[in-house]
């Protein structure tokens, strides 16, 4: 599957959802989660276990920014963390 998203890129992406997420998508648009879709989904949890999903949308953050910065070649998309404007205090920094 890695590899084939690393050829394939959003079509493989959006094809694999389809199969095993169960989801009829047609553009990587319609994967995007709002903050108030998340804190809808998130309401009612424990503290710990909302302190486990902010720390895997973390560490999903810090690998893309270490993709990016690997493969400066690449465009990185919008809203990846960046040093510049965070002052070296987040997860992607360290």
């Amino acid at each position: 599957i890695v590899e084939d998203v690393r050829v394939r890129g959003d079509e493989a992406v959006l094809e694999y959802t389809n199969r095993f997420d169960r989801m009829s998508v047609s553009s990587m648009d319609e994967l995007v989660i709002t903050a108030e879709e998340m804190k809808a989904a998130l309401d009612g949890l424990p503290a710990h276990k909302i302190h486990c999903s902010v720390l895997a949308e973390e560490a999903v953050k810090a690998a893309l920014y270490d993709y990016y910065q690997k493969h400066p070649e690449l465009q990185k998309p919008e809203g990846l963390p960046d040093c510049a404007s965070c002052g070296g205090d987040c997860c992607s920094c360290h």
